[in-house]
């Protein structure tokens, strides 16, 4: 699973769900809340979080290189 892919992914669709159901009259509170909507405030950033317990595997670096992953990922996740 690309988990960068499927967080897009998880936003779009939560933007066209809320989409779906605003249907303001007035532009001015459209705009606005077309803004907000754009500006992404109506949902948090992404929290990826690793529990600590889990028993130590391979180093970020190897698994980037053997499993295709994006090359960001060991500076994102510092160790």
């Amino acid at each position: 699973m690309n988990i960068l892919k499927f967080h897009k992914s998880l936003i779009n669709n939560y933007k066209t769900y809320i989409q779906s159901f605003v249907n303001i009259k007035d532009r001015k509170i459209a705009a606005f809340v077309e803004k907000e909507i754009s500006e992404k405030k109506l949902w948090p950033e992404p929290l990826v979080q690793f529990n600590p317990t889990f028993e130590k595997g391979r180093l970020l670096s190897d698994l980037v290189n053997e499993a295709n992953l994006h090359p960001i990922l060991p500076k994102i996740f510092v160790y």
